[in-house]
């Protein structure tokens, strides 16, 4: 039951947290998406045009036959008729040029779309180098660089990784509504992860630091029954008397 309670706590303070990743990915494809929308309805648009051009002429085609047959004295006016019909062609023909264009312009970006989707978050160096800056103490420029890793492909072993160590960086600056969150998120999501055991000694003592007495002991008894081989476990115990 305590652990159940103890889920259902973490588990509300990540579900109203959004990952950067996550934004920047329903940003970028609601973006995405209205563009297709609008080149969709343009093409809509001038294919009808084209088929209204068209209509018009093969209406002026059967005129131009009446005029053809009729007599000499009609030749003006089937000059103006043939300059109608020229004009009406060439407008198709760059309404034609239009709908080809931007055809062309919705397949390359589907093309883009899902090379953006498929490598968003795509790793580079910018969590080796947010490590090195952690490693080196220095956490304000490592904390951006671990959130902009974050945007970037990172699996799960380097996500657990990134957020422990964000976690870590605002429980050591006395942000622990920040830490319980990122700490929360190992747990909640990968609770078989090596960083679990850890995650939930740091809950235990961000509740305790914010003076949240019963919820830090019910955290070191769940970590205590549900790792009971972590080395962790030895400072949840000697912890847990000191509450």
């Amino acid at each position: 039951m305590k652990s159940i309670i103890l889920l259902s706590i973490l588990f509300s303070l990540v579900s109203c947290f959004k990952t950067a990743q996550q934004i920047q990915q329903e940003r970028f494809l609601n973006t995405a998406e209205d563009q297709f929308k609008s080149q969709q309805q343009t093409i809509a648009k001038l294919t009808l045009e084209v088929r209204d051009l068209q209509d018009k002429l093969n209406k002026m085609s059967g005129n131009m036959e009446e005029f053809q047959q009729s007599s000499p004295s009609s030749a003006e006016e089937m000059m103006a008729l043939q300059e109608r019909v020229k004009a009406l062609q060439n407008v198709a023909k760059e309404n034609e040029t239009k709908i080809t264009s931007i055809r062309g312009q919705v397949k390359k970006q589907n093309t883009f779309v899902k090379k953006v989707t498929s490598t968003l978050g795509g790793m580079t160096s910018t969590y080796k180098m947010a490590n090195s800056e952690f490693e080196k103490g220095r956490y304000k420029k490592a904390k951006d660089l671990y959130q902009e890793a974050l945007t970037e492909k990172v699996n799960a072993a380097q996500k657990n990784l990134i957020w422990f160590n964000l976690g870590y960086i605002d429980y050591n600056q006395k942000n622990y509504d920040n830490a319980l969150i990122y700490f929360s998120k190992i747990y909640t999501k990968f609770p078989k992860s090596s960083y679990a055991p850890r995650s939930l000694l740091y809950i235990a003592r961000s509740f305790h630091k914010k003076g949240q007495k019963p919820e830090a002991k019910q955290t070191y008894e769940e970590l205590i029954a549900k790792y009971p081989k972590s080395k962790h476990v030895k400072y949840a115990k000697d912890e847990l008397k000191k509450i």
